[in-house]
This record gives C-alpha cells, sequence and structure tokens, in this order.
C-alpha cells in the first residue's frame, strides 16, 4: 500500500514481505499535516495483519523546525510501540547529520531502537539483521 499526502510532505508505503513501512517526509511538517501522518500510519500498518513491524524513515528533505508538538509525536511513538513497531533506521542525508542524530537519538528516551544512516544500503543491511 502506498499513501501520498496530497500536498507531498510525506509518502507512507507498506513493504509486507519484510514488514516494513517506508516513509519519506518532504518539508516542514504541521499539526495538521501531523495528524494525517498518524491516520494514514493506521491504514498502513493493516497491511502487517498484527505482525512486527519496523519503520525506514528517509528524511534527505525533512524541514528542521517543525512545527509539531512533543506530545503528539510522542502519542505516535506511544501508539506505534503498542501496535507492533520494533525499530527504525532513519536515512539522512549525509554522515555529519548521521554522527548528530546518533548523539542525539542516544540521549533519547523513545523506548524504541532507532539508528540514524547516511546510506539507504546500510539501513536496508541493518533492518535484515534486525530480522526484516
Amino acid at each position: 500500500m502506498l499513501i501520498k499526502h496530497a500536498e507531498g510532505m510525506y509518502t507512507l508505503e507498506s513493504k509486507k514481505t519484510r514488514n516494513i513501512v517506508e516513509e519519506n517526509v518532504n518539508g516542514k511538517q504541521t499539526e495538521e499535516v501531523y495528524k494525517q501522518y498518524c491516520d494514514d500510519y493506521k491504514k498502513v500498518i493493516k497491511e502487517f495483519n498484527g505482525k512486527k513491524w519496523a519503520k525506514k524513515a528517509i528524511l534527505h528533505d525533512f524541514g528542521m523546525g517543525s512545527n509539531v508538538s512533543d506530545e503528539l509525536v510522542n502519542n505516535h511513538v506511544k501508539w506505534a510501540l503498542e501496535n507492533g513497531m520494533q525499530c527504525v533506521a532513519m536515512v539522512v542525508g549525509s554522515a555529519v547529520v548521521k554522527m548528530k542524530m546518533n548523539r542525539l537519538l542516544k540521549q533519547s528516551d523513545s523506548g524504541v531502537e532507532t539508528v540514524a544512516f547516511a546510506d539507504e544500503a546500510e539501513a536496508d543491511e541493518w533492518l535484515k539483521e534486525k530480522g526484516f
């Protein structure tokens, strides 16, 4: 299943053979867009029939400074964990961003194993090691 935001702010695609949601987030997100994103996630993971799944987030064009509350993000992460999400591979634009993200992620308390990669192939290898 592939869901594209009407204004191109994100795409969500289920990779059913591997139980992975591949997302591509673009630009600065608003609360309204993020709420739609959360609703669309619920549709996408139905394809996994309650099985455990992983997320591959491609964030090359992600807009820092998005106006989404921490509460909304935390609620989505909590929902994802309660609904089978096991780990997150983030693909970022450069090795420098990768280092910064991994440093921030080590300090995070999201409750989900998340690793940043500068290369999509590395992210896929890591997800395979995790069983996805």
